[in-house]
């Protein structure tokens, strides 16, 4: 049997087949993401707005623990960059043999400025191995951020010493760098009592436990 003809009474989905097919185009998803966007900042100004009302605008406004810690670190390497600064110029004063012109004294205080203070003293807790890793850490941060320098210098002995310092911050962040250090409870202890670190330059935090033993149980062991 030869069958030359269409049967009859065929039909196709998308019509003849002559016809060129053209799929839909499906809608981005851009507006329905905006929307959902707006809707959560909604809903995270509501929570903010009900925590204001229900404890108070210090409930809603209050920084993490970590943020103020990173606070306090960085007020406390101002300050105290600040009075090695005034201590050893005055220091360069008294020592000179007759008064310096101003030249001469910005250039001391650029260069004292680059000398910083000493890190071990003013990251390392004597009471607590903890606070030590955790001023360590959130100083890093510091650091990132273009806030605050670290860096190893020689002293008159040849013994090499970190040294940091805070610095002003610029309108770009400086290039990313990582650094693992590693500390052990050991290190702690021995770093302290190398650098005679009696009271650290960051205030320490109660409730915190790993201390060293005091000096009168080290001299009776």
């Amino acid at each position: 049997a030869c069958f030359n003809a269409l049967p009859s009474g065929v039909s196709f989905l998308h019509g003849p087949v002559d016809n060129e097919y053209k799929p839909k185009e499906r809608k981005k998803p851009e507006r329905r993401a905006r929307q959902q966007e707006e809707e959560d900042e909604d809903e995270e100004e509501d929570e903010a707005a009900q925590a204001k009302e229900k404890n108070g605008p210090a409930a809603a406004d209050k920084l993490s623990a970590v943020e103020q810690s990173m606070k306090v670190i960085s007020k406390t390497l101002s300050k105290r960059c600040k009075e090695e600064e005034i201590s050893k110029m005055k220091a360069v004063e008294e020592s000179a043999s007759g008064p310096m012109d101003k030249e001469t004294k910005e250039k001391y205080i650029k260069n004292i400025k680059k000398e910083g203070i000493c890190a071990v003293k003013y990251m390392f807790n004597p009471k607590s191995f903890t606070q030590t890793v955790e001023n360590i850490f959130h100083f890093s941060f510091l650091v990132k951020k273009g806030a605050a320098g670290i860096k190893v210098v020689k002293d008159d002995n040849g013994h090499c010493r970190p040294m940091v310092r805070a610095t002003a911050r610029a309108d770009k962040q400086p290039e990313a760098r990582q650094t693992i250090v590693a500390l052990s409870m050991k290190d702690w202890r021995n770093m302290v009592h190398a650098y005679n670190v009696e009271n650290c330059d960051i205030p320490h935090r109660t409730g915190s436990r790993h201390a060293p033993p005091s000096s009168s149980k080290r001299r009776s062991t």
